[in-house]
């Protein structure tokens, strides 16, 4: 586009001719205060910029002031007319127009050939609330929002170190959408915030509407079920991640954030685990993991000791199986199938409706459709049973959620067809798959393969906090040390 014409009319002319009709540009020409004033032009978006601040701060001092003449000079003007806090020369046409567009507001002066960008955007934004998504009893009760700044001055709360970086890049020819990369840098590896910042500058899109975008563009393997860059809404999460030497993306827009490298343990931690006493917060880490394992195993598992091996059930249990497996016309397999199919249908219309309505559906359905089914002979007792279990451990590990209804049901197929054997061979071809995966270079299945034992205090119990002294080596952070030794809290001494 070129730089800013010093001829006041030329600039709006051709503003006037690239945008065309967009009634919601507003084009505001005045003189400057002074018996030959000068003529000017305050452009901006309307419904993107502060009014309030446009008229008292901006207009009212360029019209009014009398103490000398204005002169030609935008600096004269930024430093001793303009009572607003960020005022920047500005003399490219085409970072104007992106500026006007993203909700800055620009004066321009007849004879200059310099353009003044006014930072007093103000647009609708939702209020900080709780995060939605990763509900905690103790804890911050805070969550990301879709504004960027506010996004960032969370986490500046959190982190309150100079070394804590910004870097601002636009991504998407037409949306122009800010994301932030972050890290911490005497923390971070500088090789991994150099492939962040390869991945991010390589995505060339016509928009980019979510951090979900992003994370399909940065990501290891796309085409595996197992996302290898972590998300959430919380900014002490995002700040734990950071301290331990990871990069997090934020994306104008979206309330949640991304964080790499992601192991695949993070996902069944919580950060409740680390504000509480580590002896439930282990006992519950381990049940995330049993209730994971339970949700993809336990209708193919029922399957295989119903169908083809019964000897391994006890024969009390086996007899009521059978009991109530001969008064249905449909198998185990067939039963199971069409019972998670309902399942899903039931979870998905319980999160599209509105919360009064799905709240209702997932109950009132899940109750009178279980029990129809049993009384009317159409499925058995121990396969609703089953299946409710399933679901229940499916919505134990969020994280995981759509991960585990996929392996669930080809899991389901696989023990239909061929058994135990199936089962085996799927869940070798599982963990192959899952011992391949990296993430921004970091094996997937760390500290458990290769084993870190230092990482291990962190993956399936959680131990005390002074005794994870060091960050996780696995990411090749430039400081190891977490914290100084002997942080056990010191022994009561007799109090006078």
């Amino acid at each position: 586009m070129g730089t800013v014409f010093s001829a006041l009319q030329s600039n709006i002319d051709y503003l006037k001719n690239l945008w065309g009709d967009h009634t919601d540009v507003v084009f505001r020409e005045f003189h400057l205060a002074g018996d030959r004033g000068k003529k000017a032009v305050l452009i901006f978006v309307d419904g993107l910029v502060d009014k309030k601040i446009l008229n008292d701060n901006v207009l009212t001092p360029l019209m009014l002031y009398r103490e000398e003449k204005i002169t030609d000079q935008v600096s004269f003007i930024a430093d001793n007319i303009l009572t607003v806090n960020s005022v920047q020369e500005e003399t490219d046409l085409a970072k104007l127009v992106e500026g006007v567009m993203s909700g800055a507001a620009y004066i321009l002066i007849d004879g200059c050939s310099v353009g003044l960008e006014l930072d007093i955007r103000d647009w609708s934004a939702r209020s900080v609330g709780e995060p939605g998504t990763e509900i905690t009893i103790r804890g911050p009760q805070e969550g990301f929002v879709e504004t960027l700044k506010v996004n960032l001055s969370l986490l500046r709360r959190k982190i309150r170190h100079p070394d804590l970086k910004i870097e601002m890049v636009k991504v998407g020819e037409y949306t122009q959408t800010d994301i932030a990369i972050v890290y911490i840098e005497s923390i971070c590896d500088k090789a991994l915030i150099e492939e962040v910042r390869r991945r991010i500058s390589s995505i060339k899109v016509d928009a980019i509407l979510d951090s979900g975008y992003v994370e399909q563009y940065i990501e290891d393997a796309p085409h595996s079920i197992f996302s290898t860059v972590g998300n959430t809404e919380r900014p002490d999460k995002v700040s734990a991640k950071l301290l331990e030497g990871r990069v997090a993306i934020f994306v104008d827009g979206s309330p949640v954030v991304l964080t790499v490298p992601l192991l695949l343990s993070e996902l069944f931690q919580s950060v409740e685990d680390y504000y509480s006493r580590p002896f439930y917060a282990s006992f519950i880490r381990l049940l995330r993991y049993m209730a994971f394992f339970f949700s993809i195993y336990g209708p193919a598992l029922y399957i295989v000791v119903s169908s083809f091996h019964q000897e391994l059930l006890p024969v009390q249990l086996f007899a009521v199986i059978l009991a109530t497996e001969g008064t249905v016309p449909f198998s185990s397999s067939v039963s199971i199938f069409y019972a998670n199919l309902l399942n899903e249908l039931l979870r998905e219309a319980g999160l599209r409706l509105p919360k009064s309505v799905g709240q209702a559906i997932g109950i009132v359905g899940g109750i009178v459709l279980g029990d129809a089914a049993i009384s009317t002979g159409i499925v058995s007792a121990p396969v609703v049973i089953v299946m409710a279990v399933t679901m229940i451990c499916t919505f134990i590990v969020n994280p995981l959620l759509d991960v585990s209804s996929l392996l669930r049901l080809a899991f389901i197929l696989i023990s239909s067809m061929l058994g135990a054997f199936g089962l085996m061979v799927a869940s070798v071809v599982l963990l192959f798959h899952l011992v391949s995966l990296r993430s921004f270079g970091v094996p997937y299945l760390s500290p458990i393969a290769p084993v870190s034992r230092g990482v291990l205090k962190d993956t399936f119990v959680r131990m005390f906090l002074w005794k994870q002294n060091k960050r996780p080596a696995v990411f090749q952070v430039k400081n190891v040390v977490r914290e100084k030794k002997h942080q056990k809290p010191l022994p009561p001494q007799h109090l006078q």
